[in-house]
């Protein structure tokens, strides 16, 4: 199993999506979050209608842009289920 460090913010995130009741039986929302594995900090996150992949991708690089970081290589590692 591939264990990601990070010794510094900024360096490793991960993500989630998590769905959310709505305000009638029925309805969901999903809710996506994007954290900082050293801080803990919560750096990025929406609540959709559904999930979407163009709308994760677009979290991630608003994330990116808006944390000021400079992709040198990117890791993608797949949670346990």
């Amino acid at each position: 199993m591939p264990e990601l460090v990070a010794t510094a913010p900024s360096q490793v995130f991960t993500w989630d999506i998590t769905k959310a009741a709505g305000p009638l039986k029925g309805v969901w929302y999903h809710a996506y979050v994007i954290i900082d594995i050293f801080s803990r900090y919560i750096v990025g996150h929406t609540v959709e209608r559904a999930e979407s992949a163009v709308r994760a991708e677009e979290l991630i690089r608003e994330t990116i842009t808006r944390n000021g970081i400079v992709p040198r290589r990117c890791t993608r590692t797949a949670a346990p289920r």
